[in-house]
């Protein structure tokens, strides 16, 4: 599209319609990938190595067709086959015949191939993580440990004999939804962990259809089932909240307006996940000890400028993000009754809550400000076991001796 100043704006899009709609000069159509560049792509994601056995170097062609010179469906067609045995192949591509279509550009073979990606993922577990992604909106850039925290708050993880820790539980199935290449656009810190990523936008509408179809049912025993009224997502617009019908039932909450009230938030009695990050809430309800259910709480980037004392009554709380608070210095004293939380996130100005060491569970903790008083010295540091990744110690120059550290 070219302004009247002389001035270009690109538009890129899959739609024909769009395309005639805001162009002013002819549509650039993108080619397709030449056979073996998909084929490239593939083996990238199929083989851990690059070399491929010769009982499956005989199905390239039908590999490549399926693909049809698209590179998220070669990259997602390599994951789903990653680490299966030939009959395995075969198997799925007999049972799979995905046909050409000429005015969709590839588009709905690429869709049957994500479903067959989701329809082979190896638990119902992990099918309900991925859904999951639909919460938020499209071109979002996740984080993983919150990710992770989320399923965790949610029940979705379940530990077992071989892994015992939720996290653990979480860190594979995010390398699982990666492998299959539903995740991508990733992120790595100094250490080449990852941090963060994105979904394509294909990927996130069916995690979309998913939730939309009520696939997920909060009564099924084998954990694939989640039905919209008891979501209320990133992208859920404010003005609806007041038309769910069985406010007890729903378990997740991302709120966006700038204030919530009180008589609302008790009506979510069985609340598992509460986000109101960048909100604009300027206070938090002395009745937010009511929400007994609460597993993860998200106070960061608003205007809240104290805590109720009640929040330490939230006794089965895991995780709790109230960072990058503007003027939020002193923590309630009684947070280190709070004996579920594993992860803990607030600013490096804030003052560090009495007796951090009754928080055995704890895993992240990014600040300690070492105190003078009972229940703030560096002693408090040795009863948390279980903490991991990075931890940042503010004034050790109070400590007095070496039996002190």
């Amino acid at each position: 599209m070219i302004t009247s100043r002389g001035n270009f704006i690109l538009v890129t899009t899959r739609m024909e319609q769009v395309a005639s709609t805001v162009a002013t000069v002819g549509p650039h159509r993108l080619e397709k990938l030449a056979k073996d560049h998909c084929w490239s792509i593939f083996k990238q994601r199929a083989f851990v190595d690059g070399e491929v056995p010769e009982e499956i170097v005989i199905m390239e062609n039908r590999i490549v067709e399926m693909c049809q010179g698209l590179p998220l469906a070669a990259s997602v067609l390599g994951g789903l086959l990653r680490n299966k045995q030939k009959h395995e192949w075969q198997a799925i591509l007999d049972g799979n015949p995905l046909v050409a279509s000429e005015d969709d550009n590839g588009e709905n073979n690429i869709k049957k191939i994500l479903k067959l990606s989701y329809d082979y993922l190896p638990s119902p577990h992990l099918k309900k993580c991925f859904a999951y992604f639909a919460m938020f909106p499209k071109d979002f850039e996740f984080e993983k440990d919150q990710l992770i925290q989320l399923w965790m708050a949610e029940g979705i993880l379940h530990p077992c004999q071989e892994i015992t820790v939720m996290e653990d539980i979480g860190y594979k199935f995010f390398q699982l939804l990666l492998r299959n290449s539903l995740l991508q656009d990733v992120k790595l810190d100094k250490h080449n962990n990852i941090t963060h990523c994105k979904m394509h936008d294909l990927v996130h509408g069916l995690a979309g259809d998913i939730i939309k179809s009520k696939l997920f049912d909060p009564r099924s025993d084998g954990g694939e089932n989640l039905s919209q009224e008891r979501y209320f997502g990133w992208d859920s617009p404010s003005d609806q909240i007041d038309k769910i019908k069985e406010p007890e039932c729903l378990c997740t909450l991302f709120w966006r307006s700038n204030y919530i009230s009180e008589d609302m938030l008790l009506s979510f009695k069985f609340l598992r996940v509460l986000n109101l990050s960048s909100s604009g809430i300027k206070e938090l309800s002395a009745k937010i000890g009511k929400l007994i259910h609460l597993r993860y709480l998200d106070l960061s980037d608003t205007k809240i400028t104290a805590l109720p004392h009640s929040i330490c009554e939230l006794y089965n709380l895991q995780t709790f993000r109230f960072y990058k608070f503007g003027s939020l210095l002193a923590l309630p004293y009684e947070m280190g009754n709070m004996i579920s939380l594993r992860h803990i996130y607030f600013c490096s100005r804030s003052q560090t809550p009495l007796n951090m060491g009754q928080l055995t569970c704890l895993q992240t903790l990014q600040y300690f400000n070492v105190g003078l008083e009972k229940g703030r010295r560096i002693e408090e540091l040795g009863h948390l076991k279980n903490l991991r990744g990075k931890l940042r110690i503010n004034g050790l120059q109070l400590v007095r001796n070496r039996e002190e550290a």
